[in-house]
């Protein structure tokens, strides 16, 4: 999935693009939260 087609969704403020960023873009963030907290819940904490 293009992000210009996620943006587009924000601008048009579809709740669905919120959904594809966190379906794209979750394990990437939760990894970050982990190198740098390494505490799980800090990091489900940081990533929800």
């Amino acid at each position: 999935m293009e992000d210009t087609y996620i943006i587009d969704l924000f601008w048009s403020r579809d709740e669905t693009a919120i959904q594809l960023v966190d379906k794209k873009y979750n394990s990437t963030c939760y990894s970050i939260a982990w190198k740098n907290l390494r505490l799980r819940s800090k990091s489900e904490g940081c990533v929800c």
